[in-house]
C-alpha cells in the first residue's frame, strides 16, 4: 500500500521538528518525536516498493536518531539506529538516479566508523569501509577515522592523541574520550 501524501506530509512534519529538537539538543523531545516517526516507518513500503521521497524521509529521520543518541552518550541506541539505517542506504543507492542522498549519509557513516574503531572492531570497520565511494571516503566525516585507525595501526599514538583537537565534527569527541 502506497503512502498518501497526508502521511507523507505528516511524516516531513516529524522530521523538520525532529531537525529542529535536534539543532537545539533537546534529546528527550527528539526521542519522542524520532519514535512517532518509526511508528510511521512501520507502515512505510519497504526496499524498491517505497518511494525516494519516503525513505529520503526515513533515513534522515533515524540519521537524526543516531546523532541525538551520541548527543546522549546512549551507544546501544546508536548502534539500533546505524543497524535500521543501513537498509534504508541500500534502497537509496538502489534507486537508478544515484544522485539521492541523505544530508548527514557521511557524518553518520563517520560516526558509525568511530564506533567500530572503539569498540576494536577492525574486521567490520573494514567490511564498512569497502562499502564506501570514492567521494564517501574522501568527506572529511569519514576520511578522519580512516586516517585515525592508519595511525593506530602504525603506532603513531601521539598523532591519535593529537587529533583530538581536530575532529570534523563535536559528536566525534565522544568517541575520541573513549578510544
Amino acid at each position: 500500500k502506497q503512502h498518501t501524501s497526508s502521511n507523507m506530509t505528516d511524516a516531513t512534519a516529524l522530521v523538520n521538528e525532529l531537525t529542529r529538537q535536534f539543532q537545539a539538543n533537546d534529546v528527550d523531545g527528539g526521542k519522542a518525536t524520532l519514535t512517532k516517526l518509526k511508528i510511521w516507518m512501520l507502515d512505510m513500503p519497504s526496499g524498491s516498493d517505497a518511494s525516494p521521497e519516503s525513505t529520503v524521509l526515513a533515513a534522515t529521520g533515524l540519521e537524526l536518531g543516531a546523532l541525538l543518541s551520541v548527543s546522549d552518550d546512549d551507544l546501544d541506541a546508536f548502534a539500533r539506529n546505524i543497524s535500521q539505517l543501513k537498509p534504508y542506504y541500500a534502497t537509496l543507492a538502489s534507486y537508478s538516479d544515484a544522485n539521492i542522498a541523505t544530508e548527514r549519509k557521511c557524518h553518520v557513516l563517520g560516526l558509525n566508523l568511530m564506533h567500530l574503531l572503539v569498540d576494536n572492531r577492525l574486521s567490520e570497520f573494514h567490511a564498512e569501509l569497502e562499502l564506501l565511494s570514492e567521494a564517501e571516503a574522501g568527506s572529511p566525516y569519514v576520511s578522519f577515522p580512516i586516517t585515525l585507525e592508519r595511525q593506530l595501526m602504525v603506532g603513531s599514538y601521539d598523532e591519535v592523541l593529537n587529533a583530538g583537537s581536530h575532529v570534523p565534527d563535536p559528536s566525534y569527541s565522544f568517541f575520541m574520550e573513549n578510544l
